[in-house]
């Protein structure tokens, strides 16, 4: 009788671990940090002292090296350059009296080292396959600038349409001939449309300002630009990591309970993953000996979630309608919910968010299964602590909602 009982736990357990097998494998992908080249061609207008398009360049362009660190962040060396414009116009008056409109042109090169920040993935978490990514951008390098014989040019012929007019236009603290630099800043932001793996298209516009000598016009503040690019980027070695997981190796669990006999009675630990009354009525029905619940005072399950979501699966469902039929069992009984997430993969923000999520959304089924808010105490932790932070342990785990029912 005792082995017709131990036969029947296995084939019943058997039986569980066949149904969660169906939906064993999953495929994981992961953000894999990578190097990239990108360039990029558009307009540049120069800021100044006119209300015309006559400052707008349409020679401009940029080539970046990078890498991406994170998601989120990542760090480039650009070089921007080619051409700028600037302009004069007069007043009124002086139109009347036979002065010109003005513009010149002049050459620069400028590189910077720029922060990238996706602010897709910050807020929406890591998509491989995502059409569009927005983002923003902020550099500090130097414009060397050259070959301004156009402004030597338009000083001169102001000078002579009306007298000295050049000379205060052009003041000997701004105006500069033969070769020149400023420290430069920039902030700007961009847009990627993902056509493979490797390759993206995009947009990019940026302000750039510099010392009040840029655009050769006095003016006593800083002179700006802004860019307007069209950008091409490829990516060295793919964006992400693609892998195949067990969901034995996501949801770990004792695939049958601990079992002692003893005499006529079998006494089966409670383990939330397997339906231990289901064990327990199959060895009632023998009519042969007494099948005992050894229940203790408390009970930890966890709940896992895919990458970057607060969504519960079916099979982790399971596990809270356990919580709710324990925590009516015992009406004293109160529960913490701690929600994590894994450090691997996202920022420090974004994955104390999701903690949050992971937490409140276990809360929210419990009270709507009619459980007390009194009972109920919901806190992420982000990724400040990991579970799962052994050496063999799978980061991936630390996705995860741990409820302590006492």
């Amino acid at each position: 009788m005792k082995r017709r009982l131990f036969l029947m736990t296995v084939i019943l357990c058997g039986v569980l671990m066949g149904i969660s097998a169906q939906d064993r494998d999953t495929t994981l992908y992961e953000f894999r940090p990578h190097w990239y080249i990108h360039g990029a061609f558009g307009y540049q207008y120069t800021i100044g002292e006119t209300s015309d398009a006559l400052a707008l360049s349409y020679m401009n362009a940029q080539i970046a090296a990078g890498y991406e660190f994170t998601p989120v962040w990542g760090l480039r060396l650009a070089v921007n350059g080619w051409q700028s414009r600037a302009a004069y116009q007069p007043s009124d008056a002086y139109l009347a009296e036979g002065v010109n409109p003005k513009k010149w042109r002049w050459y620069y090169v400028a590189p910077t080292l720029d922060v990238t920040m996706d602010l897709t993935n910050l807020i929406g978490g890591y998509k491989y396959n995502r059409i569009v990514n927005f983002g923003l951008l902020a550099g500090v390098g130097a414009n060397l600038f050259f070959h301004n014989d156009e402004a030597t040019q338009a000083r001169t012929e102001l000078n002579n349409e009306k007298e000295g007019l050049g000379n205060t236009v052009m003041v000997d603290r701004t105006y500069w001939e033969g070769f020149k630099a400023s420290p430069l800043g920039k902030v700007g932001l961009f847009c990627d449309f993902r056509i493979t793996d490797k390759f993206r298209l995009g947009l990019e516009g940026s302000a750039n300002f510099l010392m009040d000598k840029y655009n050769s016009k006095y003016a006593n503040n800083p002179d700006w630009y802004i860019n307007a690019l069209v950008t091409a980027k490829y990516n060295f070695g793919g964006t992400y990591n693609e892998k195949q997981v067990k969901k034995d190796d996501l949801l770990p669990c004792k695939q049958q309970p601990d079992t002692v006999i003893q005499k006529d009675t079998i006494y089966v630990e409670t383990e939330p993953e397997i339906d231990t009354l289901a064990i327990v009525s199959a060895a009632q029905k023998s009519g042969n000996a007494t099948a005992l619940l050894a229940m203790t005072d408390s009970l930890r399950t966890e709940i896992f979630f895919p990458i970057s979501s607060d969504k519960v699966s079916v099979t982790e469902a399971v596990k809270l309608r356990q919580i709710v039929s324990f925590m009516k069992k015992y009406p004293e009984s109160k529960v913490v919910i701690t929600g994590y997430a894994d450090k691997a993969t996202g920022t420090a923000k974004f994955n104390k968010t999701i903690s949050e999520k992971r937490a409140e959304v276990v809360k929210k089924y419990l009270l709507n299964q009619g459980i007390e808010a009194n009972r109920i105490t919901a806190k992420g932790m982000g990724d400040t602590e990991q579970p799962y932070n052994g050496k063999d342990d799978n980061p991936m785990l630390n996705r995860v909602s741990i409820c302590v029912v006492e």
